[in-house]
């Protein structure tokens, strides 16, 4: 199991990315901002999951 930690620059910021992930798991249209926003929450995960070790 991975346990990734996000940090957000502020409340409103982790329940805007909250909300517009509700929005998405739901099927419901999304604005271009919110698939911007879901795309850096993204990248934030991508960045903090290690490089798988070389043999």
């Amino acid at each position: 199991m991975l346990q990734v930690t996000l940090t957000f620059n502020s409340p409103a910021e982790l329940m805007a990315a909250s909300e517009a992930l509700a929005k998405a798991a739901t099927g419901q249209p999304l604005t271009d901002h919110e698939v911007t926003r879901l795309q850096i929450v993204a990248l934030m995960i991508r960045a903090n999951i290690p490089a798988p070790m070389e043999a």
